[in-house]
């Protein structure tokens, strides 16, 4: 690392921030990256002098913002707060009520987020100390991947867009199937009969499903890459179907009205003469395919 170089883009960092004209900034989007880039005092001075600031985006590993984003009143107005790979702790002070979209991602500590409930898009991707989401049931939009000791969703019933793509300990999805977006993902899952009215679906990468057969009114279903079903004859109904790299692939002619049909990577694929009412097909990588 080129220490001088470093420190000469502080300073100038530094700099830019502090001669802000007061008050008559026309900034909405600040993102503040890197170790130790910039101080809590420069924050200070950043929120202050822009007054249209909305959205504040921090990637720090070392900085600790705790103790401004407490205190500092200017705080209310940021609706959109990243806080990706950050170390400190965020206390329930430093939610106000008017922040609607906030990403706590990859944080290594976090065990309590009781104090998100009423955040509209919440990410806590990569959370892995996370357990308790029972109080995330009133979020709009929440990002739970890679979160792998979670194991009880039955509070997210309500929750418009779910991602629970790598959550390797659920097992019970029962309580999710009038999620609009549902996001399973590599997941060890093996009953996914109670998901026929979510809108979209993606259970990609879930070996251990073998039977969809209660996924017929799905709009858009991703079943890629699940070597262990058998059966797609059902899904004749789906809007936007993907299929694509199951080694062993089953009877498909009973997908000729799907709208959009993925069958990229399948290597049995010989005959395709059935989509031609297909409004996008894609056989990518079919290698089987002769004739079109």
């Amino acid at each position: 690392v080129d220490l001088s170089h470093l420190l000469q883009t502080c300073a100038i960092m530094y700099k830019v921030v502090r001669n802000l004209p007061k008050r008559r900034g026309k900034v909405h989007t600040w993102v503040v990256w890197g170790k130790k880039c910039i101080g809590v005092k420069a924050m200070m001075y950043l929120v202050e002098k822009v007054n249209m600031l909305s959205k504040l985006t921090l990637k720090s590993e070392t900085n600790n913002y705790e103790d401004w984003l407490e205190e500092n009143d200017e705080r209310r107005r940021i609706i959109a707060l990243i806080l990706d790979h950050v170390t400190f702790e965020l206390g329930a002070s430093c939610v106000s009520r008017d922040l609607r979209v906030l990403d706590f991602s990859y944080n290594k500590s976090r065990t309590d987020v009781s104090m998100f409930g009423n955040v509209h898009t919440l990410s806590l991707n990569g959370c892995m100390t996370i357990t308790d989401v029972s109080m995330l049931g009133n979020t709009y939009c929440l990002n739970l991947t890679d979160c792998v000791s979670i194991t009880d969703v039955s509070s997210l019933g309500n929750v418009h867009m779910l991602n629970l793509n790598g959550c390797e300990s659920i097992t019970d999805i029962s309580a999710l199937g009038y999620v609009h977006t549902l996001k399973l993902s590599n997941s060890f899952l093996t009953d996914v009969s109670m998901l026929g009215n979510v809108h979209t679906l993606d259970i990609s990468f879930c070996d251990s499903i073998t039977d969809v057969s209660m996924l017929g009114n799905v709009h858009t279903l991703d079943i890629s890459h699940c070597n262990a079903i058998t059966d797609v004859s059902e899904l004749g109904n789906v809007h936007t179907l993907s299929v694509s790299w199951v080694e062993s692939l089953p009877d498909v002619s009973m997908l000729r009205n799907v709208h959009t049909l993925s069958l990229s990577q399948c290597k049995s694929l010989s005959d395709v003469s059935m989509f031609g009412n297909a409004h996008t097909l894609n056989i990518w990588g079919c290698d089987s395919i002769t004739d079109v």
